[in-house]
C-alpha cells in the first residue's frame, strides 16, 4: 500500500451498519431495527445493484425517516429526493451516477447555495444551463452526485445546502445530504424462522439447517434464541 493508498484509509475508517441503514430505508422504527429486519429481507436489500437501489429510493411516496439515522438531517423549507444517496455493489473504477432534486415548499423564493467540499471519490454537480441560488416557489433545482471507487469498501460524503433562513445573524444550514457507500460484506442465507419439532418433557429434539454465505467477505455469527 503507498502513500496515497494509506491516506485514503486513513481518510475514510469507516464501517456502516448496514442493518440499521436498511431498517431505515424499509421504514423501520429504530426500536425496530435490530430484532424485525428477517435474513431474506436484508438479503433482498443487500443484492440490489446501484441501479436497483436508485429505483428503489426515487420510487413515488417513498418515505424515508433519515433523522432516525442522522439527527441533523432534514429540512422544513426543502424536500429533497431521495434523502439519502446509497451506492451499493459498485465495481471499483466503474463511474456511477445519481440524480439529486430539491424543492422548494415555501410560498416564497428562497436563497439556497451549494458547499461540498473536495474528495477523491465523490462530486457533486449542478445540472442546467443557468445556476442561481434563488428558488422560487415549487420548483426544483437539480444535481448530479458522482461516485468512482476505487475498491470495495465503504465509504461516507456529506452534501450541505445553506439557506437564507438565519438565526443569530449566521447562516443555517438547512439540510445535509448524505452519500452512502457500502462495499464488502458477508451475506448469510438463513431460513426467517427455525422450528425445532415438538417433543416430550425431557426429550431431545433437534433441527439441521443449512446456512450459505453468499457475500462477499468472510462471516462469524452466533445463533441466540428466547426463551
Amino acid at each position: 500500500m503507498d502513500d496515497r493508498e494509506k491516506d485514503l484509509v486513513t481518510y475514510y475508517p469507516i464501517i456502516h451498519n448496514s442493518v440499521e441503514i436498511f431498517a431505515t430505508i424499509i421504514g423501520k422504527s429504530r426500536d425496530q431495527m435490530e430484532c424485525s429486519m428477517t435474513p431474506s429481507e436484508y438479503i433482498k436489500q443487500m443484492l440490489m445493484c446501484t441501479q436497483e437501489r436508485i429505483n428503489y429510493l426515487l420510487k413515488p411516496g417513498r418515505n424515508i425517516n433519515i433523522q432516525s439515522l442522522y439527527y441533523n438531517c432534514g429540512s422544513l423549507c426543502f424536500k429533497v429526493s431521495p434523502n439519502i444517496v446509497l451506492f451499493q455493489r459498485f465495481v471499483p473504477g466503474n463511474l456511477y451516477n445519481m440524480t439529486l432534486m430539491i424543492q422548494n415548499l415555501t410560498k416564497m423564493s428562497r436563497s439556497l447555495k451549494l458547499s461540498r467540499d473536495p474528495d477523491p471519490f465523490f462530486s457533486v454537480e449542478y445540472r442546467g444551463s443557468n445556476y442561481g441560488t434563488m428558488i422560487a416557489p415549487g420548483l426544483v433545482q437539480i444535481y448530479n452526485v458522482r461516485f468512482s471507487p476505487s475498491e470495495k469498501r465503504d465509504y461516507e460524503y456529506y452534501i450541505k445546502f445553506i439557506s437564507d433562513i438565519e438565526v443569530f445573524m449566521v447562516p443555517v444550514i438547512d439540510y445535509i445530504d448524505i452519500i452512502l457507500a457500502i462495499g464488502l460484506r458477508p451475506i448469510l442465507d438463513i431460513p426467517d424462522q427455525i422450528e425445532i419439532p415438538a417433543t416430550a418433557v425431557k426429550i431431545p429434539s433437534s433441527k439441521t439447517i443449512l446456512v450459505r454465505n453468499i457475500g462477499d467477505a468472510p462471516a462469524i455469527f452466533n445463533f441466540c434464541s428466547e426463551r
